[in-house]
């Protein structure tokens, strides 16, 4: 089991989710009704691997409203890591970077966040999702980075980079808008009424 992460998987018994919760790690709140939903059969959680706790309460708000509204389809769990509060940009990178790598199983196949990368409307990402989450020999793990990005040895790991647009949005709001776009993939694989 991964030391760092607290997560819920379906209770065999009822369906409804049982937790996890290492020693040492701080627990954030999490999907409460997690269940493959109408189209979707995975039973492995999507994660989401942030750094840094978010500082203003409307965006762990928003957080929360997303991966609990995300938990009707699929078990999540969210993962912080620390950010590095001194040195230069490109310190705090490497520095956060090595917390990242260090929370990777074999298994995950992380989808990065950069501005650099590709990007998707709704419909195509969506897709992407159906792919990541229906593979059975990976497991998908969305990485945002800090304030200062990510490093270059997260970006060489990364199974898949993606962008969520061409303007710049400061981290927090980036987990906040991943998160949303999920959901509205998840509720495109489900055919539910959300995107139109």
């Amino acid at each position: 089991m991964n030391p760092a992460a607290t997560f819920r998987r379906p209770h065999p018994a009822c369906g409804t989710l049982t937790t996890l919760r290492p020693q040492g790690y701080t627990t954030i709140r999490e999907s409460q009704n997690a269940k493959p939903g109408p189209g979707i059969t995975a039973v492995k959680p999507l994660r989401f691997l942030f750094v840094g706790q978010a500082k203003a309460p409307f965006y762990r708000q928003a957080e929360d409203h997303y991966l609990d509204a995300i938990g009707h389809s699929i078990a999540t769990v969210r993962v912080v890591v620390k950010d590095a509060r001194s040195g230069n940009p490109e310190d705090r990178r490497k520095a956060e970077g090595k917390a990242v790598l260090e929370r990777l199983g074999a298994r995950d196949f992380p989808v990065v966040l950069d501005g650099r990368g590709k990007m998707y409307d709704s419909p195509a990402l969506a897709a992407r999702l159906g792919v990541w989450v229906e593979d059975p020999g990976r497991a998908p793990c969305f990485i945002v980075g800090g304030a200062y990005g990510l490093s270059g040895e997260v970006l060489a790991r990364a199974g898949e980079v993606i962008s969520l647009g061409p303007g710049t949005l400061p981290h927090e709001l980036a987990r906040v808008v991943l998160l949303e776009q999920i959901y509205r993939g998840m509720a495109i694989l489900r055919g539910a009424p959300y995107h139109h």
